[in-house]
Order: C-alpha cells, then structure tokens, then sequence
C-alpha cells in the first residue's frame, strides 16, 4: 500500500513532459500586433505539427529569418496567405511558404520579408497569458 502513489506519479510526470513538448510561450516584443497583443503580453502556443494544420487568420510563432536580431527570436504574426493564394503586390504564395501579417500598421513582416518558409513556423497562438509583472 506504501507504493500505490508510484502508478499516479509516474502517469503525472508522463502528462507534464507531453504538455511541456506540446506548448511554450512567447513574449510579444513590440506593437505590431496590436490592438490584438501588446508590447510585453506574453502568449501560449501549441506546437507544429501538432494540432490541426495553419488556416488563414491564425496567430502563429514563426522565427526570425538569419540575420534579423531580435530579443525573442521570434515573430508573432496572423497568416494573411498560404501556398497559391494570390497576394496583392507580390504574386502568389510559393509552395511551401506562408504570408504573415501583422496586426498593427508598423510591423516586420511579409510585406518587407516576403512569404517566410512554412518551417519557420514553430506554432499557433491559442491563449493570451496573465503573467505577474516584474519590476526592478
């Protein structure tokens, strides 16, 4: 009877390693997201390829292409274009490559990278996170 918690615990830490490879967060750094995200929002994602595949309008967690710095290393953009959609300005969307917006005016994004391959896509926003607010 001593031993009966083991089963459980061992099922729990099953559930918490599935979970951590399935999700992680992002901070959104800067407003070209908004009104959607805030500078400072963090953000939870699922990730690729697990869930249904990108559809138009999604929010996903894309990393930023060689060579662009950037505090996070990611984007965090809404998919305007996938593979042979027409894009106004800039052709169809090649195979393979997905157009991201971002909400905002002012936003590093397809309009100035062009379409960003679907590898770089690391996953979809699904939640808006309320994390204490540290301060100095």
């Amino acid at each position: 009877m001593r031993w009966s918690w083991l089963p459980l615990a061992g099922l729990l830490a099953v559930a918490v390693l599935a979970v951590r490879r399935a999700l992680f967060v992002v901070r959104i750094d800067g407003i070209s997201m908004e009104p959607t995200f805030r500078s400072g929002d963090a953000v939870l994602a699922v990730r690729r390829p697990i869930g249904p595949p990108i559809r138009h309008g999604d929010v996903v967690v894309c990393r930023l292409p060689a060579g662009l710095p950037g505090p996070t290393g990611y984007l965090v953009k809404r998919v305007a274009g996938l593979a042979g959609d027409p894009m106004d300005g800039a052709g169809a969307v090649p195979p393979g490559r997905v157009y991201l917006l971002g909400d905002g005016t002012h936003s590093l994004d397809s309009r100035r990278l062009g379409p960003l391959p679907l590898s770089a896509v690391r996953g979809r926003v699904i939640a808006r996170l309320s994390l204490p607010v540290r301060t100095q």
